[in-house]
């Protein structure tokens, strides 16, 4: 399970990130705590800016050293933080602080030290930044998603075209297959006249070559032949 501050440092997707709103960074800062930001101990005697404390050493305000009434000097509001106070909460102090620190107290409000104004906004800053990074790989990422859907719609486009062309070619191979079958039962056509015209020449012939022999045979007949005398019985009689 993430945790919110996680979750506002990188947001899972666009969506959740624009539910989170353009205040994300101040969200962020809000739940980022002082825990990882280094204290350094309050100023010392001689310094314009002390931090008073109590007997039991709780911060009671800043006194300006160096202004007119020195010592004497009326207390400025201090607004000690614990380690598990925000970031936001910190940035908010040091801004206000005269001194330009914040002090920083344990558990029981003692001091521990504190925190200069700068410290709190390079951390502050720090966080803001991994949030605008997690943006940009976010936006990245879906520049990357979007260039391999484009590849897939091409690739798509491509093999859609492919087959479309495969299509074509298969008509036209049927189209070709279609016109050789065409003309292969054009030409047994041609070849089946071709062979009932020798039939027809050759019955023709045959049917002279009968005729021929049927006149042959006619004209050897007897009585047929050229230049044969008739016989004795045939000749009439003129002597009466």
């Amino acid at each position: 399970m993430r945790t919110p501050a996680e979750l506002l440092a990188a947001p899972a997707d666009d969506f959740v990130a624009g539910f989170l709103g353009a205040e994300r960074g101040l969200k962020l800062l809000s739940l980022s705590t002082l825990a990882d930001v280094p204290q350094q101990p309050a100023p010392a005697d001689g310094e314009r800016w002390r931090l008073v404390t109590s007997g039991r050493g709780e911060p009671l305000g800043w006194r300006d050293t160096e202004g007119p009434d020195g010592d004497r000097a009326p207390l400025l509001p201090v607004r000690p933080l614990r380690d598990g106070d925000s970031l936001l909460a910190a940035l908010d102090e040091s801004l206000a602080s005269p001194a330009g620190l914040v002090a920083r107290v344990d558990a029981d409000g003692v001091l521990t030290g504190v925190t200069e104004r700068d410290r709190i906004h390079e951390h502050a800053g720090r966080r803001r930044a991994e949030a605008s990074r997690a943006d940009a790989g976010r936006a990245e990422a879906g520049r990357a998603d979007g260039g391999r859907a484009e590849a897939s719609r091409t690739e798509a486009g491509r093999a859609e075209a492919g087959r479309a062309d495969g299509g074509q070619a298969d008509t036209s191979r049927t189209e070709a297959g279609r016109t050789e079958a065409g003309r292969t039962d054009a030409g047994r056509a041609d070849g089946g006249r071709t062979d009932a015209g020798w039939a027809e020449t050759g019955q023709a012939e045959a049917d002279r070559a009968d005729a021929g022999r049927t006149n042959a045979d006619r004209a050897d007949a007897p009585g047929n032949a050229p230049g044969s005398a008739p016989e004795a019985d045939d000749v009439p009689d003129v002597t009466a």
